[in-house]
């Protein structure tokens, strides 16, 4: 969603929503958040992964 409120023919998703100004950045802050939690292992989980 991010990449797409920065390119200039789909700042409005085809015409169905707006998808610029602030809203890319909260898209880009969300996602990079989901991908910390989806990529990086954390020490609680190692036992569970190890076997």
């Amino acid at each position: 969603m991010a990449v797409l409120g920065l390119l200039p023919f789909s700042r409005t998703l085809f015409g169905i929503m707006p998808i610029f100004g602030n809203n890319v950045w909260f898209n880009a802050i969300t996602g990079a958040i989901a991908a910390y939690y989806a990529f990086v292992q954390h020490d609680s989980n190692a036992e569970l992964t190890t076997s």
